[in-house]
């Protein structure tokens, strides 16, 4: 059986893997880092192990070195299996450091138990394919590993980048709660701009803002004409504009009160109407304009003027008015007319009008009598033709407003007679209760917070439409299909009370499901009441009501509840009421949504808050432009080392926290802030104790609706550990770059060393021995020599020939190693002998341009540019399958250029990038030394275009940067 070692430092981790490769039928053994992993190898080998590469002690490119460097271990295979290390070149470098596999977590069971079988019967790399590429180089593969650990702090980075990202989706939904209201509301003002009424809102000023289309139609105008007129405009008297002032001084006192006007129609006609003006007030109570509604009682006005004209005409109109026509003794107020209407109006037949003396005051509702009473006498006193409204019962207990119009007659200076109509005003007054309701209901609701104070509201506009007894308000969750008794009423000891409501959750009753089913009802009883068992007895159980209105309850949706209404008298309600009702319980249903979203929204920032409390980042909230925060989370005690309290007292102590030589940073970011700019600032602070701490901190300026700055949030979060990884990775390039410095300088001097010994001594060598070999020719060509000497002549003549090629070819290595006309005639001369070289070596077309503009450069950084040119030729040969190179010499400003281009394919972006491209470092580091940059782009249209800059001095020289 073979055994695998699981290398994770996260136990579920370790967990799964183990429990995976366990059910394909291997061993398994773990360890929660390399070196605990390490040492359980080198005691038991395994068949094949599988680690993270992000872990404590030792992770795992560093555990995969060790493995490859032991002698016992490096034959076993090695994978890496990392959900962190996604980046490719962190799979190169895994690969490099001699791993076999690199697997990205997570992987279905069956594919990685394919993986392990395919590694496990391929074995493990062997040092040449292997551990060989941990590379000869080892500064390159540290580099590599460098650069692997930077991008697993830009990862954290994004990850916490993405946490603020979740902040604002809560944001978002807060945001969508709060729309869902105004959609709420909406249904409010399409209530406003179907009413059968006008409606003009009015400010301080007097300057229309807002009209229904009731009142563009009554008037003639468009609601573009009215919106911005001044309302004084639509009034056709002075003395309705002298009224305008008079009610203006009342509304500045906050009354609400009806008067009639005469308006200006658009076609120049006048309109009589009964203005209802009701003052509007802001949130904050303060006085804001006022509310209009605007009825057209033209018809009805010249009505009652045709009727007071002349008593003579009123025996002719008594059948044609709709409203009761009657005449009584002034003095006892009996009745000796009434006409047929009073039967169909009020139910009474006409004979008990006139034969029961005190039936007109019997008859007056209990709250109206009085008033209703003594206002009649004392203006029949008076001799006044009079008018007054009030409430008669009527036969079937329903209750009548009417609006009686009377006029008085007198015999010798006495009232005798009284002449009078009654109006039925039932629906105009139900009507003007109902806009009153609804438009102060909207108000009055968008201020409750819970269902029972929504509930208390809806019962009491009831209380201004209906004279009822019992009512209830239950609210029902579709997810539980159970109820809530919200709110009670019945009538108790004679008196309507709130009646304790069920306090557990039930389920709905018959008759509640068939109203959110079928939709509401009117039931109207007949005696003997009988209770069904569709309902639920409450309150005063003795007695059941004769009328009850019952309807569901809506919010954009499914029924949330169910409201009723209940009378103990018989036909209390008509149908009408019903849709009424329904009105009142879509309001109703609104406000529990707006309810349930605002409980929503504090539930998800409760939860907000909740992260923000336990976050590693210091989440602030200040005022743009000042030092003060206005919140500080918890993480500032841990990160700062002060309390919160301390610095909320004392504001200067977070300017004087942070390190000297960084305030001014600080406090230009405070500035950038107050000019509505995001910012992100690296700073330093010093604790209490005098430790020393690198921040990071972000803000973000807010604006309100109107785009004004109301405040500054943002995160800050401890980076010093990134810091201190930063410098010590830059010293490290730093340690890297000299290093490399002084590898190519001692080499330098090494190839001018042997190139110097070569061309002097070796050449110096040669030059004799070619000497000796032409002396011995000459000598064996004397004449008089016997013929036998001839092969020793010829065998001396190739002796020459070879000693010539010999020393050509030293002196041509000893040119390659250190060319001597870089030395003797300068940069741009070896650069042109070089392009002579490579143009007859390689049969490329080489060209130089721009020789002798260039300033003069210290030798070590000309040798450096020569070796620049010199690698980007090599890198020509081998891979651009170029026709035409050119090198070109220039000089801009106070920089000298060396540029080289060909015609060649091009260098990918990839390629670039590559840590690889061991030229191209090897170049990019040349151009470091002489205190300069290159750099590498495509060659338009083709090919590969290699840029240096060398800053020149005021002299004309550059000085390397050499230590």
């Amino acid at each position: 059986m073979k055994r695998i070692l699981i290398v994770d430092d996260l136990e579920q981790n370790r967990y799964l893997l183990e429990a995976t490769l366990r059910g394909y039928g291997y061993e398994t053994i773990s360890a929660p880092d390399g070196a605990e992993a390490l040492a359980t190898a080198r005691r038991h080998p395994p068949d094949l192990v599988i680690s993270d590469i992000l872990m404590p002690v030792m992770d795992g490119f560093a555990l995969c070195r060790e493995w490859r460097a032991d002698e016992r271990l490096r034959v076993i295979p090695f994978i890496f299996y990392t959900a962190t290390y996604t980046d490719p070149k962190d799979e190169q470098l895994a690969l490099d450091l001699g791993a076999d596999r690199f697997v990205l977590k997570p992987q279905e069971p069956q594919v990685m138990n394919e993986i392990v079988r395919a590694v496990l019967v391929g074995g493990a790399k062997t040092a040449g394919t292997g551990a060989a590429k941990v590379s000869p180089d080892e500064i390159v593969t540290l580099r590599e590993y460098n650069e692997a650990l930077v991008r697993k702090l830009e990862k954290k980075l994004t990850d916490l980048e993405a946490t603020h990202q979740r902040l604002q989706e809560d944001s978002r939904q807060r945001k969508e709660a709060e729309a869902s209201l105004r959609e709420s509301e909406s249904k409010y003002r399409t209530l406003i701009e179907r009413m059968g009424e006008g409606l003009v809102h009015v400010d301080d000023d007097d300057m229309i803002r807002f009209v229904n289309p009731r009142i563009c139609q009554m008037l003639g105008y468009s609601e573009a004409e009215l919106l911005g007129q001044h309302a004084s405009t639509l009034l056709n008297r002075e003395e309705d504009r002298a009224a305008m002032a008079e009610r203006n001084r009342n509304r500045s006192h906050g009354i609400s009160e009806g008067y009639e006007i005469h308006l200006r129609k658009k076609s120049g006609e006048f309109l009589c109407a009964w203005n209802s003006a009701t003052p509007v007030t802001t949130a904050d109570g303060q006085l804001s304009g006022s509310m209009a509604i605007i009825a057209d009682i033209t018809d009805r006005k010249r009505a009652e003027e045709r009727s007071s004209q002349s008593q003579l005409r009123l025996e002719s109109i008594i059948h044609s008015v709709d409203g009761i026509v009657w005449e009584a003794d002034a003095q006892t107020f009996q009745f000796t007319f009434a006409s047929q209407q009073a039967e169909r109006i009020l139910g009474y037949p006409v004979a008990r009008w006139l034969n029961e003396p005190t039936f007109w005051k019997d008859h007056i509702h209990p709250e109206d009598r009085d008033a209703a009473v003594q206002f009649c006498l004392a203006a029949t006193a008076r001799l006044e033709a009079h008018q007054f409204e009030y409430r008669m019962m009527a036969a079937d207990g329903r209750v009548v407003w009417l609006k009686d119009i009377v006029t008085v007659s007198a015999e010798g200076g006495r009232p005798a007679k009284l002449l009078g109509i009654m109006v039925d005003i039932t629906a105009s007054k139900r009507a003007d209760a109902v806009k009153e309701t609804m438009l102060s209901l909207a108000t009055r609701l968008a201020a409750a917070s819970t269902p029972r104070e929504a509930a208390g509201i809806i019962f009491k506009a009831a209380d201004q439409l209906w004279d009822w007894d019992a009512g209830t308000l239950d609210v029902y969750s579709p997810a539980d299909d159970r109820v809530w008794a919200v709110m009670y009423y019945d009538i108790v000891d004679g008196k309507r009370r709130e009646i304790p409501a069920f306090q557990e959750a039930d389920e709905p009753s018959l008759r509640m499901r068939r109203i959110m089913r079928a939709g509401p009802e009117l039931i109207l009883r007949t005696p003997p009441y009988t209770q069904k068992t569709d309902s639920v007895l409450f309150g005063d159980t003795s007695r059941l009501s004769a009328a009850i209105l019952c309807v569901p309850i809506h919010s954009q949706g499914p029924p949330v509840g169910v409201l009723s209404i209940q009378s103990y008298t018989p036909n209390a309600f008509i149908e009408s009421d019903l849709k009424l009702l329904q009105g009142l319980a879509d309001q109703c249903g609104g406000t529990l949504e707006r309810i349930r979203a605002t409980e929503a929204l504090r539930a998800s920032e409760d939860r907000l808050r909740r992260v923000v409390e336990t976050i590693d980042e210091v989440v602030w909230v200040g005022e743009p432009g000042r030092i003060e925060a206005t919140y500080l989370s918890p993480a500032f005690e841990r990160i700062w080392g002060r309390t919160v309290a301390s610095v909320m007292r004392q504001p200067e102590l977070l300017l004087q926290i942070v390190w000297e030589e960084d305030r001014p940073r600080f406090l230009a970011a405070l500035a950038q802030q107050a000019a509505g700019q995001p910012t992100s600032l690296e700073y330093r602070i010093v604790r209490p104790d005098g430790e020393v701490r690198w921040i990071w901190d972000r803000g973000v300026p807010l604006r309100d609706g109107a785009g004004r700055l109301v405040s500054v949030n943002g995160a800050a979060m401890d980076i010093t550990e990134r810091k201190q990884a930063e410098q010590k990775l830059a010293r490290s390039h730093e340690q890297l770059r000299a290093l490399l410095t002084r590898l190519r300088r001692t080499r330098e001097e090494e190839r001018t060393r042997v190139s110097r010994e070569i061309h002097d001594e070796l050449g110096q060598l040669l030059t004799g021995l070619k000497m000796d070999v032409r002396w011995l020719e000459r000598k064996l060509s004397e004449p008089g020599l016997p013929l036998a000497f001839n092969p020793l002549l010829d065998r001396a003549v190739e002796a020459s020939e070879l000693a010539d090629l010999i020393i050509t070819t030293v002196q041509k290595i000893a040119a390659e190693l250190r060319p001597g006309t870089l030395e003797k005639l300068g940069l741009e001369a070896a650069l042109t002998h070089e392009a002579i070289r490579f143009q007859e070596r390689f049969g490329v077309r080489c060209t130089v341009t721009g020789a002798g503009s260039w300033p003069v450069l210290p030798p070590e950084v000309a040798n450096e540019m020569f070796y620049i040119c010199q690698e980007a030729l090599t890198n020509v040969v081998r891979h651009a399958r170029a026709t035409h190179v050119e090198i070109h010499l220039r000089t801009e400003d106070d920089t000298a250029l060396l540029e080289v281009r060909d015609d060649g394919v091009g260098l990918a972006e990839a390629e670039l990038n590559s840590p690889r491209s061991l030229g191209l470092i090897g170049m990019s580091e040349r151009a470091v030394q002489c205190g300069g940059v290159i750099a590498f782009s495509r060659n338009e249209p083709r090919g590969t275009r290699v840029v240096v800059r060398i800053a020149v001095t005021s002299g004309g020289n550059c000085v390397p940067r050499y230590s």
